[in-house]
């Protein structure tokens, strides 16, 4: 039996689409003042990158967002645009909630013992899973599980 090829879906606005998509939180001491900071990552259990069809994948480095995902990240207030200056900068990041000092991604995804660097580690069982509701579209970098 023959199958059909997945259909590409592109978005010039966003390199990122999904339809099943979550938010995975937790919690890291500020790298700033060591207060207790909750983090929050989207992962995509699967979606389509630049109109490549994935499975499984994180995203981080986060540039823009659509307005439905805008409205459902409410919830995390404390992940927004980083603001420098009174102006945005464009990206998105955790921020503290005590010293408002942006959390940087690299070192919650790219780093092992980083909470999103690998589901797989210990420190994930910490972590909450929240279901974001509908179809999301965003621009960012996707990670994988570290192989």
């Amino acid at each position: 039996m023959e199958r059909e090829p997945t259909p590409v879906i592109v978005d010039a606005d966003y390199r990122i689409l999904s339809d099943e998509a979550v938010v995975v939180s937790g919690y890291v001491k500020c790298w700033n003042c060591q207060a207790d900071a909750q983090v929050i990552c989207l992962y995509c259990q699967s979606g389509f990158v630049d109109g490549e069809a994935m499975l499984d994948f994180s995203v981080s480095n986060i540039t823009d967002i659509d307005e439905s995902l805008r409205m459902q990240l409410g919830r995390w207030p404390k992940f927004h645009p980083i603001r420098r200056r009174g102006t945005m900068s464009g990206g998105f990041a955790n921020h503290c909630p005590s010293c408002n000092k942006p959390q940087d991604d690299f070192y919650l995804h790219c780093q092992p013992g980083g909470p999103f660097f690998s589901f797989q580690d210990p420190v994930a069982q910490q972590l909450r899973i929240h279901v974001l509701q509908g179809r999301i579209r965003l621009s960012g970098d996707e990670g994988f599980e570290p192989g």
